[in-house]
């Protein structure tokens, strides 16, 4: 809680994928949110132009010049991904065409869905839900401005990027055990 002379701002950390066993929420963050009139989320994922959003991934995720994903990072990091995504039950081909970056995406989104983890049940989307109608909407950042943040990404970055993805994805439901119960306790103590 954040509080002037004249205003009151509630801050919160989203999960964006979530299990249902997140919720019920605490009381305290209920009662926040009841009592806030404008809801700031980084974006809203109820108010998304898919024709957009698609165009906008095949404007900055897919090799348009005559590259691919081969191309672009090292051998050995080219066989992790495809055991990843083969594990996942992807065609390793059709990610060739797109850019380390987003083959990071899409693995970890996939993962995490694996593991029972899905938007529906995300902070932000819960929310979102609730103040339709209600409640002012405030987009921080918006789906373009990540997917325009994450393709600025050098080629080393994504790189380590896509890297990190493959060499952690076996730790993910460790990884997210610990930073959702550190969430719900409100310990802000690095993981």
């Amino acid at each position: 809680k954040v509080q002037s002379a004249s205003t009151v701002v509630y801050l919160m950390g989203s999960i964006h994928l979530a299990t249902q066993d997140l919720y019920p929420l605490a009381e305290s963050v209920t009662k926040a949110f009841e009592e806030s009139s404008v809801l700031g989320v980084e974006a809203n994922v109820l108010d998304v132009d898919e024709a957009m959003i698609q165009g906008l991934v095949v404007e900055k995720a897919v090799y348009t010049d005559g590259r691919s994903l081969k191309d672009e990072i090292s051998p050995e990091l080219l066989e992790l991904a495809r055991v990843r995504l083969q594990e996942l039950g992807l065609p390793f081909e059709a990610f060739l065409v797109y850019k380390p970056w987003f083959v990071a995406m899409q693995l970890a989104a996939l993962k995490l869905g694996q593991l029972g983890f899905a938007a529906q049940y995300g902070i932000d989307m819960h929310f979102l839900k609730q103040a339709k109608g209600k409640k002012e909407v405030l987009e921080l950042e918006g789906i373009r401005s990540q997917i325009e943040l994450l393709s600025s990404f050098d080629a080393q970055e994504q790189e380590l990027f896509l890297l990190y993805t493959v060499k952690n994805l076996d730790h993910y439901q460790q990884i997210l055990d610990k930073l959702i119960a550190a969430w719900k306790a409100g310990d802000t103590a690095p993981i």
